[in-house]
C-alpha cells in the first residue's frame, strides 16, 4: 500500500487489531474507517505480537492467521522503524509502538493499553483510545 500524503498517519497497537478481529465493536469500526480513510502504519514488531496473540491467546487457526495478515500486508503500511528504541514504557514492548510512532510520525495511536494512554502524547503523536477516536471522526459519519 502506498503512503498517501494527503491522509493522516495512524498506529492501531496490538489490542485494537485483536479486538477488531476476536470482537468486531467499536475497535473493528475503527479497524474499517482508517482502512478506508487513512494510511495505517505497522512494523515487523506490531504484526508478530498481534499474530502471536492470536494464535496463543485465542487460539485462532494458522489459515485464519495467514489470511489476516494478507489482508493487513494489503491494507496498511509496513515501516521497519530504524530510530532509537525509546525507555519510556514501564512495559518495555510499548516502547516498540513509540519507537513506531517517532519513525513515521504518526498523527495517532489508538490503543486500549493504559500504559500508552497514559502518556496523551509522545512527540508528535496523540495517544486515544479506540472509542475517543470513533467519538471523534466516526459517530458524526
Amino acid at each position: 500500500m502506498l503512503l498517501y500524503h494527503n491522509k493522516i498517519k495512524i498506529i492501531l497497537d496490538t489490542n485494537v487489531f485483536i479486538s477488531a478481529f476476536v470482537f468486531k465493536g467499536i475497535a473493528w469500526q475503527v479497524y474499517k474507517y482508517c482502512v478506508e480513510t487513512n494510511n495505517i502504519v505497522v512494523s515487523e514488531w506490531l504484526l508478530n505480537e498481534t499474530f502471536e496473540k492470536l494464535i496463543t491467546k485465542f487460539e485462532f487457526p494458522l489459515a485464519i492467521v495467514d489470511e489476516l495478515l494478507n489482508t493487513l500486508l494489503h491494507t496498511t503500511i509496513l515501516l521497519k522503524p530504524d530510530n532509537e528504541l525509546p525507555t519510556i514504557c514501564r512495559d518495555k514492548d510499548d516502547n516498540n509502538v513509540l519507537q513506531l510512532a517517532v519513525f513515521s510520525d504518526a498523527d495517532y495511536i489508538i490503543t486500549g493499553d493504559k500504559d500508552l494512554l497514559v502518556l496523551m502524547s509522545f512527540h508528535n503523536t496523540k495517544i486515544i483510545s479506540p472509542r475517543e477516536f470513533y467519538n471523534e471522526f466516526i459517530e458524526s459519519v
